[in-house]
Parts: C-alpha cells; sequence; structure tokens
C-alpha cells in the first residue's frame, strides 16, 4: 500500500510543478489563471492516507521494538512522546 501511495505521490508532485508552469505562463500572458482543483483533490487524497500508513508501519516497528526490551530498560517518556505523536496522526 505504502508503495502505491508513494507512486501516487509522485504523480502529484508532477502534476503540481505542471499546474505552477501554466499558471506561470498564463501570468505572463495577462490571463486569469486556472484552480487546478484536481491537483488539490489528489493532494488531499494523498498526503494524509500517505502520512496515515507511513505512521501505522513506523508504529509497528515502534512496537516490536518496545516489546524485545527489557522492561527495566524502557524509556516511558519516549514511549509516551512517540503516542501523542502517533495519536494526533491517527485523530
Amino acid at each position: 500500500m505504502i508503495k502505491q501511495l508513494d507512486a501516487k505521490w509522485e504523480k502529484y508532485q508532477e502534476l503540481q510543478k505542471r499546474s505552477e508552469k501554466y499558471n506561470t505562463w498564463q501570468e505572463k500572458l495577462e490571463t486569469s489563471q486556472t484552480m487546478f482543483q484536481n491537483v488539490q483533490d489528489l493532494y488531499d487524497e494523498c498526503y494524509y492516507r500517505r502520512l496515515l500508513w507511513r505512521s501505522l508501519d513506523e508504529w509497528q516497528k515502534l512496537k516490536a521494538g518496545y516489546d524485545n526490551t527489557r522492561f527495566a530498560e524502557i524509556n516511558d517518556k519516549e514511549i509516551s512522546k512517540q503516542c501523542d505523536k502517533y495519536g494526533k496522526i491517527s485523530g
């Protein structure tokens, strides 16, 4: 899933650059600039999904590391910090 979202993100970046180029041309030609709503929609769709899936993957790796750590070696402040970070992303 992450690879698919990364591919869509790359496509978004290409489209964003192209839309900026078109708007630059329109500005030079003194015409009204086009609002590329489909590019913005692609951003909205890809950015947050990609963030969520990447965060889930990172969280699973962190959890696996915590599961394999001795109890006496656990850094509770670091775990709390990570929980807050990922809680904000999913909330």
